[in-house]
């Protein structure tokens, strides 16, 4: 459990890296049907987790990312 704006803002900031990074896996052509799937789901759950530190990150007091970060939802 987070108390601090500022680790909590790392922590999604670590999350985001790693959905852009299998973004980026998913979008390999070579890639398998079943591969593709996981990815999907290790994705969503990914987001679903940034959600939930930007609902904490509220909580504590800090900015308000998720009106910002419903776009990059969109695109993934």
């Amino acid at each position: 459990h987070c108390d601090n704006v500022k680790e909590a803002e790392k922590w999604r900031l670590q999350i985001i890296r790693e959905i852009s990074k299998k973004v980026s896996q998913i979008q390999n052509a070579g890639l398998g049907e079943f591969r593709i799937r996981d990815l999907n789901d290790e994705i969503n759950k990914l987001l679903r987790e940034k959600r939930h530190w930007e609902e904490r990150i509220v909580d504590l007091g800090g900015n308000d990312l998720r009106k910002k970060s419903r776009m990059l939802d969109r695109s993934y």
